[in-house]
């Protein structure tokens, strides 16, 4: 007796579903194992997390309607969650600090800084350079400002460089605007001109 085409078809749809099921039932029995749900352990830690990413930043921070600041970086990250809050620059740190006339009193360069919002100190890292009003350029490899004490300092040593000296020494501390300045371990030398003696 000849078969309906229309049963060829869901016969040749039955094979097809049964060689599909002989294969693929013991990889889904497989994947099943004893019924219980595997959780994959993920390490998770607000600090690592940051709130805030921006590039190529060039931008001039005012307090009471004066500018006091400007910042130039390639890349700034804010970390808020952080035990301790942090800004971070992590390729490379320039700053301005003007009086209320906009002169420039001092700026810094260096390869890696930090922010401690909460604590108002900044942590420069890496071929920092300073240079203050009068022109004396500071180097170091490691220099903090702390905002709210209005000193700068450092354990590392440091170079000053101007006004006909070169002075190194370490455990330097500074006010903030690089105008007074003390070594605790220092070497230097200096210009001097000698006057002429009569006979």
């Amino acid at each position: 007796m000849p078969t309906a085409p229309h049963l060829q078809v869901k016969r040749s749809h039955l094979w097809v579903l049964s060689v599909l099921a002989f294969l693929f039932l013991p990889l889904l029995y497989g994947c099943g194992g004893d019924g219980t749900t595997q959780v994959v352990k993920h390490e998770f830690s607000l600090d690592s997390i940051y709130s805030m990413y921006t590039d190529s930043v060039d931008v001039l921070i005012s307090d009471s309607g004066k500018t006091q600041y400007r910042m130039v970086a390639l890349e700034w990250y804010i970390y808020e969650k952080r035990e301790r809050p942090c800004w971070v620059f992590p390729k490379g740190f320039y700053a301005e600090k003007f009086d209320d006339k906009k002169n420039k009193l001092a700026q810094v360069k260096c390869d890696t800084a930090y922010y401690y919002m909460n604590e108002e100190l900044w942590n420069f890292i890496g071929h920092v350079l300073v240079v203050n009003l009068s022109g004396e350029r500071f180097t170091t490899r490691h220099l903090y400002w702390d905002k709210n004490q209005g000193k700068v300092f450092s354990q590392d040593t440091v170079r000053i460089e101007g006004l006909g000296r070169s002075l190194m020494g370490s455990h330097f501390e500074a006010s903030q605007n690089f105008q007074q300045y003390t070594f605790y371990n220092n070497v230097g030398q200096m210009d001097v001109k000698e006057e002429n003696s009569e006979e």
